[in-house]
């Protein structure tokens, strides 16, 4: 945030490790919840970290799966969900699959 980009605190790790199992449902901007929260929340978040984070080098990303990812079946062409009405454990193995 903006209060943490005016100190002159070295960033040398972030964590992206947030997981959400929840029902179907959208985000603010359209995504299905589970995937916009667990896939698309870390790629945001860390995309604004980026300057912070070459400021700290050495520095590194670590991004958490989880181990329902083999029960994924990540379809690229319907990352939304819209084409297949699937939800639960499938939409969370999908999202921490594609991390």
């Amino acid at each position: 945030n903006a209060e943490y980009g005016a100190k002159n605190i070295p960033l040398h790790i972030a964590i992206a490790n947030a997981g959400v199992f929840l029902e179907p449902g959208k985000t603010a901007d359209g995504l299905e919840t589970t995937f916009g929260v667990n896939h698309i929340g870390h790629y945001l978040l860390l995309r604004l970290l980026i300057p912070k984070l070459k400021e700290g080098s050495p520095s590194r990303v670590v991004v958490v799966s989880s181990g329902a990812h083999p029960l994924a079946n990540l379809d690229f062409g319907d990352l939304l969900g819209e084409k297949k009405n699937i939800s639960g454990i499938k939409n969370y193995a999908n999202s921490k699959l594609a991390n």
